[in-house]
Formats: structure tokens, sequence, C-alpha cells
């Protein structure tokens, strides 16, 4: 397994060569042995490697600890990200997972929240707790498809496009409408909250309160849904997007 892989090797964790201040002490000494770090014509020859890390300096160390695009913090917050979605999918608590591995919940959590850094040498002992390989935890993972392809539904011969990938979520959700040519009987209803709409084609009837108005395509309409109000069309069909708060769904959706 590389050192590439953002997970430290041991002591490498904080810095030192895998191979301890050994690696580093040999270069503190010159070639004619003086002892001193310099050579016989009396400059260093280890450079900075005289401060007890391996001559190829405090990469050797720190380096382990990165990726192979040095985003090494990303790895370790992926990793753990890993370890607790997959304890949650087995519904496994902290001590029971802890458990397994082995070691006291404290250092379980400690490695799971960040507080405590995660190597190389963590890996073997978390994976088999969880029942997975180590190249599973340390996989990236797939991009979700950010495709929405929730069904549509019909209502009062209006359909409705979720735009939404939870539309049964709480908070605003955005629905593509499709209003047929025959919804002309005004049948205004209110609710709690406000509407938000925006005309794609078509000529849309906005019946508002006491008022009535016309959207062509691009126009855009926004009001109070606890004036009475009732969408229909002029002529053709009409195509629009509605923006609507949890009452609004609920009046113009699903009732």
């Amino acid at each position: 397994m590389s050192a590439n892989s953002g997970i430290g090797t041991g002591d490498a964790a904080d810095g030192r060569a895998a191979g301890g201040p050994e690696a580093g002490g040999g270069a503190d000494r010159g070639a004619g042995g003086t002892g001193d770090g310099r050579g016989t014509d009396g400059t260093a020859s280890g450079g900075g490697a005289s401060g007890g890390r391996a001559a190829g300096g405090g990469a050797s160390g720190g380096g382990a600890d990165r990726g192979a695009d040095g985003s090494g913090e990303d790895v370790q917050t992926r990793v753990r990200g890993r370890i607790r979605a997959l304890r949650t999918e087995r519904g496994l608590t902290l001590a029971a997972a802890a458990g397994s591995a082995g070691m006291d919940p404290s250092s379980w959590s400690r490695l799971e929240s960040g507080a405590r850094r995660l190597t190389l040498d963590h890996l073997p002992v978390l994976a088999r707790a969880l029942g997975v390989t180590v190249d599973a935890l340390l996989e990236v993972p797939p991009t979700p498809d950010p495709r929405v392809q929730a069904a549509p539904r019909t209502r009062d011969g209006m359909t409705f496009w979720p735009l939404n990938r939870h539309p049964d979520g709480p908070g605003h959700h955005a629905f593509k409408i499709r209003l047929p040519s025959d919804r002309r009987t005004p049948m205004p209803r209110e609710h709690e909250g406000h509407d938000w709409l925006y005309v794609l084609s078509g000529r849309l009837r906005l019946v508002l309160g006491d008022e009535e108005f016309v959207l062509g395509p691009g126009e855009a309409a926004e009001f109070s849904t606890r004036i009475p109000h009732w969408l229909g069309v002029v002529d053709e069909p009409v195509e629009l997007l509605g923006l609507f708060g949890p009452d609004g769904e609920r009046v113009h959706v699903h009732a």
C-alpha cells in the first residue's frame, strides 16, 4: 500500500521517516567521520538531515500523510467518514465496533472523529471489525448521479414533474407543471405560504383574489397563498415551473 494513500505509517504521521531517528542520524556524520555533520571540506554533508530526519528531508515523513495530489487531510476525512458510515450501516455501537477491534470505545471514537490521527496500522484492525477490506476503507466513493428521476404525478388534469430529489421532504420543492387546454373554470383555493411561478410556454391565466392576470413565456409571479388563487390557461396548454412550500405542495400536488 503506497504512502500516497494519505494515511501515515506509524511514526511517519508525526513528520519523522518510517525508519525513526536512525534514518537521519547517520547523515549527521561527515564523510571524514568527524561526527559533527561536516564533510572533509568542512561543509554539512546532510543539509537539513541533521535534525533527525532521513536524507530526503521532512518530505519522507510528512509526505506520507498526503495523497498523490497533496490532499492528505481530505483522505483522512474521507476514511473517517467511511468508517462511520459502515459502522452505522451495520447497526454497530461504538462499544460493539471497538470490542470487535480489540480496543476501548474511546479509542475508536477518537479515530472516527479525527481527535486521533489514522495510520496504516489502524486500517486492517478497523476493516476486520467492520467486515470489509482495507481497500474498501480507502476507495474513493463514486460521484452520485445528479439526475432527478422521480415519476410525474397527475392531479385535476395537471401533470407535475418533481425537480427535487426528495419531493416529499421538508422545505420548498420545485416542479415542472403542464396545464391542459381545457383547464378554464376557476376554482380558487387558499393556504399558508407563498407560491412562485415561471411560465415556459403558452399563456397562463392567474386568478388572484378579485384580480386576474395573464402571464406569457418568460414571465414570473410570486404571491401570498393566503389569497384565494387559481391557475388555468387562456387557450393552448401551458408549461411552467412552480416552487411550492409544504402547504402549497399539499394543496396543489397531493390533495
